[in-house]
C-alpha cells in the first residue's frame, strides 16, 4: 500500500497546492479518489482473512475445547440473548 501511495505523481499534489487545496482538501479530493480501488481489495482481503479464521475452526473442530476463541465468542453471543435495558 506504501509504494501504491508512494506511485501517485507529486504534480497532482504541487497542483492542488497552487490552487489553494488545503491538506485535507488534497486528502478528500485526490489521495481517496485515486487509493479507493487498492482500499476495497485491501478490506476483501481483511474479510476473507478473518473469515477463514472463523468457518474453518467451527467446520472442523467439533470439540469446544479444541476451538479458537473467536469461535467460541460467536457461540456464546448466541446461546443467551442479551437484555439491555
Amino acid at each position: 500500500m506504501k509504494t501504491f501511495f508512494e506511485s501517485i505523481p507529486n504534480e497532482l499534489y504541487d497542483a492542488a497546492k497552487v490552487d489553494g487545496a488545503s491538506p485535507v482538501r488534497i486528502f478528500w479530493s485526490i489521495t481517496l479518489p485515486l487509493s479507493r480501488s487498492i482500499l476495497i481489495v485491501l478490506t476483501i482481503v481483511g474479510f476473507l482473512a478473518l473469515w477463514k479464521d472463523f468457518l474453518l475452526p467451527s467446520l472442523v473442530m467439533t470439540k469446544p475445547d479444541m476451538q479458537p476463541i473467536t469461535v467460541r465468542l460467536w457461540y456464546m453471543l448466541n446461546a443467551q440473548p442479551l437484555f439491555l435495558p
